[in-house]
């Protein structure tokens, strides 16, 4: 891999390195960093590894679930978003938002 002035390093990471490195370490804030970026989305619900596949696309479902949740909790969040954990998968659920998209379609239908 080519630095951007053009020189070269041995040891070089790649991508899927990164991604497992990062995987395997904890970085402090970096729950509550995601969830701010969702809640400051206009996005009903998320995947959370799809989302962010660099920083928790790598993590067990079960410690992301475990993540959010606590943070959740801590925060009194709980009235607002939902954490899920499906199929391998965590997703989180603005709830106001998720009901929006549900009148909408509801409506539609009529």
């Amino acid at each position: 891999m080519t630095s951007t002035n053009g020189k070269t390093l041995a040891g070089v990471l790649d991508l899927d390195q990164i991604t497992e490195l990062l995987a395997k370490g904890r970085t402090r804030g970096l729950y509550e960093a995601k969830l701010g970026e969702f809640v400051e989305s206009d996005e009903p619900a998320i995947n959370v590894a799809e989302t962010w596949p660099i920083e928790l696309g790598k993590k067990p479902a079960t410690t992301l679930y475990q993540g959010f949740n606590n943070l959740l909790n801590k925060n009194d969040l709980k009235e607002t978003i939902e954490v899920k954990q499906a199929d391998g998968n965590v997703y989180l659920l603005h709830k106001d938002r998720v009901k929006l998209l549900r009148e909408k379609i509801a409506a539609a239908a009529k």
